[in-house]
C-alpha cells in the first residue's frame, strides 16, 4: 500500500488485519468469521477467503498486502477510453462492439463494459441508443400525452376508437 493513512485502507484489508490479529491471539477461524460478520455485516469477506488468510498467517505470513497477480492490470476502462467509445458511437450509431474494439484497441469485453455500465447504451434495431431519457425527451412525451388527453376531453369516446396500437 502506497498510502498508509487510515482512510486509504480498504474494507478487505481491514478484515485481513483483524484476521491476522485474531490468528496471533489464537482465536479459532469459526470465531473470527463470526466476529467479522458482526462488525462488517454484508461487507464481510467470503468465509473461504477468511480461512485462506488465516492459514497464511498461521504459516508465518506477516504482511496484509494483497499478492501481486500475473497478467496485465485492468486499465482498459479509463476516462479516455469511455470518452473515445462515446464519440465513436455518436459518429456511427450502427458500429459493432468488435469494430469499436479494433478501432480503439481495447478488448471487446472492456468495450461492452464501457457501453453498458458507463455510457448506459443499449442496442435498438442495430443502433446504439441511450437507456436514460433526456429532459427534452421526457418533456416531448409529456407534451404528446397532454395533447392526447386534450383531444379525448374535447372529442370523447369516439377519439379512442380511432387510435390504432
Amino acid at each position: 500500500m502506497a498510502d498508509n493513512s487510515v482512510d486509504s485502507v480498504s474494507l478487505q484489508c481491514e478484515q485481513w488485519i483483524v484476521t491476522k490479529f485474531l490468528v496471533k491471539e489464537g482465536t479459532p477461524v469459526v470465531e473470527i468469521v463470526k466476529r467479522l460478520k458482526a462488525v462488517f455485516a454484508k461487507d464481510t469477506l467470503l468465509i473461504s477467503m477468511v480461512y485462506e488468510w488465516a492459514k497464511r498467517f498461521k504459516e508465518g505470513r506477516t504482511t496484509v498486502d494483497d499478492d501481486t497477480r500475473v497478467g496485465a492490470p485492468r486499465t482498459a476502462v479509463t476516462r479516455d477510453n469511455i470518452t473515445a467509445v462515446d464519440l465513436v458511437i455518436k459518429e456511427n450509431r450502427r458500429i459493432s462492439v468488435l469494430e469499436l474494439s479494433s478501432n480503439i484497441g481495447v478488448s471487446a469485453g472492456s468495450i461492452d463494459t464501457v457501453i453498458h455500465e458507463h455510457l448506459f447504451y443499449s442496442k435498438v434495431t442495430t443502433r446504439w441508443v441511450r437507456k436514460m431519457l433526456t429532459e427534452q425527451h421526457k418533456q416531448a412525451r409529456v407534451s404528446a400525452c397532454q395533447q392526447l388527453l386534450d383531444r379525448f376531453s374535447t372529442e370523447g369516446e369516439t377519439f379512442l376508437e380511432r387510435i390504432v396500437t
